[in-house]
């Protein structure tokens, strides 16, 4: 098994371990989740992961794309300005990607740590069958060597 392992933080302001100050910033609007996956199709996995990357290294409000996995599950974190950069990322993965990724994996859990609150986002989330969890205590502090 081949073990994967990519982070992709926005914007590219990147000091220390690959950490931007943007990123290290959490405030209470940030909307973040995470998926748990499972790999039904390892080349169409490996194939997917650059385009889903290319995609939302496009997308201004996206904070964190992480993707890591070992060939047989995959896990996802993502964290977003605000609802609207999650509803944008969301549409934007529904339309353009939804198909590939599903044929690639299962999703397990989709988990969300943060307090949504716009129906819109919520209504969306609901339809992926996320699980809501509330917020993260937000009190890890970002201070790397």
């Amino acid at each position: 098994m081949r073990a994967i392992h990519t982070c992709l933080l926005l914007p590219s302001l990147a000091f220390g371990f690959g950490y931007s100050e943007a990123s290290c910033a959490i405030t209470t609007s940030n909307i973040f989740w995470s998926v748990d996956l499972t790999v039904v199709n390892a080349t169409a996995w490996d194939a997917i992961i650059p385009v889903l990357e290319a995609s939302a290294a496009t997308e201004a409000g996206t904070l964190i794309y992480d993707i890591s996995g070992n060939g047989t599950h995959g896990f996802i974190y993502e964290r977003y300005v605000d609802a609207a950069a999650a509803i944008e990322h969301t549409e934007t993965f529904l339309a353009n990607f939804a198909a590939d990724f599903t044929a690639a994996v299962a999703i397990d859990a989709i988990k969300v740590h943060s307090a949504v609150d716009d129906r819109d986002l919520l209504d969306l989330l609901d339809g992926l069958g996320a699980l809501l969890y509330g917020p993260l205590t937000l009190k890890a502090t970002c201070d790397h060597p």
